[in-house]
């Protein structure tokens, strides 16, 4: 074999992987990780925030609303706005499934209601319920 026609099946082989990753939905989610992960690596592990502001002494409705964000990008499938979010805000995704029920318990016993659904981002049912009201 010469170089070029290994040259061709290398670039045929490539194409094949690229196009079965996107009809099955990982490729957008592997551009992503890869991003990420280059992100952290020029930040040298500084785990801080991008932004000028000290995480740490956020309120709780600040963390609340990121969290809020947090999961609608995961919801909607932002994959790639996610991680970028949750690095430039220093929100943690271990605690995101934690701090739903934490989030939905606080706003239960704040008004009368049967919760949130599950399949549904929190975010958005609050802002249906804004929009009941007007």
């Amino acid at each position: 074999m010469d170089k070029n026609h290994q040259t061709n099946e290398a670039k045929a082989l490539q194409e094949a992987i690229r196009k079965r990753l996107a009809e099955n939905g990982k490729l957008e989610k592997i551009r992503s990780e890869i991003r990420s992960l280059v992100l952290k690596d020029v930040r040298e592990g500084d785990d801080s925030p991008i932004n000028t502001f000290n995480s740490k002494n956020l309120n709780s409705s600040t963390q609340f609303a990121n969290h809020f964000i947090i999961e609608y990008f995961e919801w909607m499938g932002f994959q790639y706005s996610k991680e970028m979010f949750m690095t430039e805000s220093g929100c943690c995704s271990s605690t995101i499934s934690t701090s739903r029920d934490v989030i939905e318990s606080k706003i239960r016993n704040e008004k009368a209601g049967d919760g949130f659904d599950k399949d549904f981002p929190m975010l958005l049912s609050i802002i249906r319920e804004l929009f009941k009201k007007h």
